[in-house]
């Protein structure tokens, strides 16, 4: 459980103002971050999913979903093997508002590797891994 901690947009100290741009809240041991003010800067921040380990059946699609938060909105990368994925015939990566979506179409061994989606602003970036495995056609 956690606790509502009303937010306030500036508290008298001392006969002085002081001015609250974010507020950083912990849940559960993650990281959420709230702007109070619509202008202040926030690192990205991938929010819950489940980016698993996984086996994927050779010829059958590989779809993976990131989601992440921060202000400038974050753009997100995916990456196999530390390397940038880019779209192709066989790879497609569409995004929108801090969610990105990436498709395997017809996985082969050759797309079979560790996976990662990066989020990223100017402010810095955050990342999530998953496995991945071909396993062979099924009959």
């Amino acid at each position: 459980m956690y606790q509502q901690v009303p937010i306030v947009h500036s508290i008298l100290h001392h006969s002085q103002y002081i001015h609250i741009d974010a507020v950083y809240v912990y849940i559960y041991g993650m990281q959420h971050n709230t702007c109070i003010n619509p202008f202040c800067s926030v690192p990205p921040v991938l929010n819950l999913f489940p980016l698993t380990d996984r086996d994927v059946v050779e010829g059958e699609n590989l779809v993976a979903s990131c989601q992440a938060s921060g202000n400038p909105t974050p753009i997100i990368q995916w990456f196999r093997d530390d390397q940038l994925l880019s779209e192709s015939q066989s790879i497609n990566v569409s995004q929108s508002n801090g969610n990105s979506q990436l498709t395997v179409i017809g996985f082969a061994n050759e797309n079979v590797g560790m996976y990662s989606c990066v989020a990223v602003n100017n402010l810095g970036n955050d990342s999530k891994s998953f496995q991945v495995n071909a396993v062979g056609k099924l009959a």
